[in-house]
């Protein structure tokens, strides 16, 4: 009897489970339903702009391996730098190095959006968007090394206006080919420049152009050379002609004159010196002939010396320096 009993009474259990679970989950589900909100269209029931629904709308159809206005007129990328540093400009390796922000400047109808229905006139989004739109294949033609900021996240963002212009701005640090003449060092001046090109497309699909016009290029008022004064900088606009096709090309060149302080102090002064203390030999008694040549010997090496130690630190070159001859002939 006490084994019928139990039985029965787990089968009643079993009913009741199998019949009150099914309901506390369908009850369960329709409250969530009921809390969660399902995003539809542009806009959110707080009245905020449904910014992933615009960059989304933007991958419709397309295709970052293609130029906006593909088969028609050429793009126009304007640019503009502002340089913020100018860290080294090496005559032995015939380089300088710079820290600046580069920017860049398109229209690609594919982004543009409807501001009267979105109410935004822009969007400012991150470094990941760009990898999915197409940009320009900038390169810098004269080079060396080119290096991205990373700290503490990477230095680009992207803005989008809704006509469909687009910003690309970076910040970048580049060592670049900077060809110097030596002859009047270390009274001489240096110009050095900067090439930007597009690495594939020929001006039949891109045109580059100063965005700003003269204004284009800048310079942080705080740019400083332990031996160069920065004088000025300017930029051009030329067209280059290769096996591969014509080339825009733009050129941002900064003019430098040498501080004569450095080779002052330590070259000028010193070897006058010295020349005025080979002198001495003049006065001294005819019979004094090892102080003669001991302060004969002692000049011609110090000048020697002087030579090695200014030539160690410049590129061995064919021609006479200005500095050259004026140690040759003390």
């Amino acid at each position: 009897m006490i084994a019928k009993g139990q039985e029965r009474t787990m089968t009643i259990y079993k009913r009741i489970r199998g019949t009150i679970l099914p309901f506390i989950t369908f009850i369960w589900t329709i409250s969530i339903f009921n809390t969660t909100t399902i995003v539809e269209g542009t806009k959110s029931e707080s009245g905020g702009v449904n910014i992933s629904h615009i960059l989304n709308s933007f991958q419709v159809g397309y295709d970052r391996r293609v130029r906006p206005n593909y088969g028609g007129i050429p793009v126009t990328v304007g640019v503009s730098l502002y340089i913020l540093s100018i860290g080294d400009l090496s005559e032995k390796y015939m380089d300088f190095t710079f820290d600046m922000y580069f920017r860049q400047f398109w229209t690609d109808p594919r982004l543009s959006f409807d501001r009267n229905e979105f109410g935004i006139d822009k969007l400012v989004v991150g470094s990941e968007y760009i990898k999915l739109i197409w940009v320009p294949d900038t390169f810098f033609v004269n080079e060396k090394i080119a290096l991205f900021h990373q700290a503490t996240t990477e230095n680009q963002f992207l803005r989008i206006t809704h006509s469909g212009e687009v910003l690309r701005s970076m910040r970048l640090t580049i060592k670049a080919t900077c060809p110097m003449n030596l002859a009047n060092f270390p009274m001489d001046g240096q110009m050095c420049t900067v090439e930007i090109e597009s690495f594939g497309y020929t001006m039949a699909d891109l045109k580059y152009a100063w965005n700003d016009g003269e204004k284009s290029v800048r310079m942080s008022p705080d740019v400083a050379l332990p031996q160069f004064l920065v004088v000025g900088h300017r930029q051009r606009l030329i067209e280059v002609s290769l096996s591969s096709g014509n080339y825009s090309r733009l050129l941002a060149d900064v003019q430098f004159i040498r501080s004569m302080g450095y080779y002052m102090i330590q070259v000028y002064i010193p070897s006058s010196l010295i020349v005025i203390m080979s002198w001495v030999s003049f006065w001294l008694n005819r019979g004094a002939a090892p102080a003669r040549v001991g302060l004969g010997v002692t000049t011609v090496l110090t000048m020697t010396t002087l030579i090695n130690s200014v030539n160690a630190a410049l590129p061995k070159i064919s021609y006479m320096k200005s500095i050259d001859i004026y140690l040759f002939v003390c």
